[in-house]
């Protein structure tokens, strides 16, 4: 037996409900004013390059030895050290890493969205990353307020797109798959995860309106600008069935 309307709605974090892009430029900007300022013989511009790539490459340790927190004081300590920087890893982490947390929050127009869904909807937060990472942003926006359950694929075997994530997320809702919306910003795990594990359908928040990297990308079967669309969109899914 399959459900006849939506009843679940799966929602990523990371730039769909929160600006992490923007709380990353305001980071990174201040970590460029302290070198700039403490570190007269480093390039803070060339630091924050390396740092980024390094994090770009691997997030996390991949031998899954050191924290999150160790390993990304290691990045920079690469980074800095490579860039002749005399300042400490960990305090360049810290600012890092706490100034970036800062910009980490619902709106209050997110918030009013969130009321208003729930008062609808189940919602469940599903997110990829670092369980230790992910559940700093959580508790910051205090997302627990807003939804009934959080999935963070760092506790899973698999992250989003895999199926056993959604799989799980539908369980926890007591929904089938086809009573679910995915929405998220990214086609290769929020989109294609929605696909593949059959949700009824699946909204693309895109803010810049930028077009797929390939024809390959999965297409979603809505865009949207903005979260705050996300009410006329769930509208226009439920007139057509």
């Amino acid at each position: 037996m399959t459900g006849s309307h939506i009843k679940g709605l799966l929602l990523d974090l990371d730039n769909t409900l929160v600006d992490t892009k923007g709380a990353d430029v305001n980071a990174y900007s201040k970590v460029e004013h302290y070198l700039s300022t403490n570190c007269k013989n480093c390039d803070p511009k060339a630091v924050i390059k390396h740092f980024q790539k390094l994090l770009k490459e691997k997030e996390i340790d991949p031998d899954g030895i050191k924290s999150a927190d160790d390993w990304r004081t290691s990045l920079w300590q690469t980074a800095l050290s490579d860039n002749a920087c005399q300042k400490t890893s960990s305090e360049i982490y810290q600012l890092w890493k706490d100034t970036r947390i800062e910009g980490i929050f619902f709106t209050e127009e997110v918030q009013s969205l969130l009321k208003q869904l729930r008062s609808e909807y189940k919602l469940l937060l599903l997110t990829n990353g670092d369980s230790v990472i992910q559940r700093a942003k959580i508790k910051q926006c205090r997302a627990e307020e807003y939804f009934e359950s959080i999935v963070i694929s760092g506790d899973e075997p698999h992250p989003k797109p895999h199926p056993s994530i959604f799989e799980k997320s539908f369980k926890m809702l007591s929904v089938f798959p086809d009573e679910c919306v995915m929405i998220g910003d990214s086609l290769a795990t929020d989109i294609q995860g929605g696909i593949n594990s059959n949700c009824r359908a699946t909204v693309f928040v895109n803010p810049g309106g930028q077009p797929p990297v390939n024809s390959t990308c999965p297409k979603p079967h809505y865009t949207i600008e903005s979260i705050l669309e996300l009410p006329r969109i769930l509208d226009e899914i439920a007139d057509k069935h």
